[in-house]
């Protein structure tokens, strides 16, 4: 048939003709994997069978079985039970807490299964859960940037415009655009895991995404240090009011400069302080 010549007719009548066949391919491959996986069932149970009669089969030119070995009661040199004093048993000492690895709530699910079977390619579902694994993964996210908007409204009565109250105490940190989270993070690499301020750099540019400058992480640990002078002179205070204070005073070598440092302590207060004497 001409295809380019054909009538719409005649290739609808094609398409039709075409689509039946497919439909008979298809059922006759749906007979054929199904007699091959019967097929396989089958050699599998014959040679397991036959695999059996092998080995329970002994041959005349077979040598006889050998006598296996006398089994040992005890561990050579062992003494005898009666020989042994008793021992006294000591009641088992309870830990004050499990040791065991605990599980965690998860946070996301995966469910594995086989979409098809691998013999017949018949599709599956359902399923039951016989294996379980916890994996415990950091995720990688970008840093986050908060637009705040402010947005100045006029009164339909009065005429007046009125514009929010600029206040984000408890978000950044004076006018800076550093979050409180942020600067917390700063200082705590800085102060807790004593990192150079080049290495908190890239931290940062890797994990987050976040490019900051030497000079602007410098900065956010000063804004640090000057909002926590007050909370020091709290703590001195009371150190000062306590009835006992222990104190100590140990040499402390600070940029290639010697000094000592003076540990102030209370049950509840920490006070250090470093001198050049």
């Amino acid at each position: 048939m001409d295809l380019y010549g054909a009538s719409r007719d005649d290739l609808i009548q094609l398409i039709l003709q075409q689509h039946g066949r497919i439909a008979e391919l298809e059922q006759q491959l749906a007979r054929q994997q199904t007699e091959i996986a019967t097929l396989r069932a089958s050699v599998r149970q014959v040679t397991q069978q036959l695999g059996e009669a092998l080995a329970t089969t002994r041959l005349p030119t077979d040598p006889p079985p050998a006598s296996p070995p006398p089994r040992p009661t005890r561990m050579p040199g062992l003494k005898p039970a009666s020989a042994r004093p008793p021992r006294p048993t000591k009641p088992r000492q309870r830990r004050p807490h499990g040791f065991a690895r605990r599980r965690m709530d998860p946070t996301d699910r995966q469910v594995h299964a086989v979409a098809a079977c691998p013999d017949c390619g018949t599709p599956l579902a359902g399923g039951t859960v016989i294996h379980t694994r916890e994996v415990l993964e950091v995720p990688v996210t970008p840093i986050s940037v908060i637009e705040h908007v402010y947005l100045e409204r006029r009164c339909p009565c009065c005429q007046r415009t009125h514009r929010p109250p600029v206040e984000l105490s408890g978000v950044v940190l004076g006018q800076g655009r550093l979050g409180v989270r942020l600067v917390s993070l700063l200082a705590t690499l800085r102060e807790v895991g004593r990192l150079p301020i080049r290495v908190i750099q890239e931290l940062l540019a890797a994990l987050w995404g976040l490019e900051l400058s030497v000079g602007g992480i410098v900065g956010a640990l000063g804004q640090v240090t000057r909002r926590a002078g007050p909370l020091v002179a709290e703590i001195l205070a009371r150190i000062r009011g306590s009835p006992v204070v222990h104190a100590d005073e140990s040499g402390w070598r600070e940029d290639g400069v010697n000094g000592y440092i003076w540990t102030f302590s209370t049950p509840t207060e920490r006070y250090f302080l470093r001198r050049s004497r």
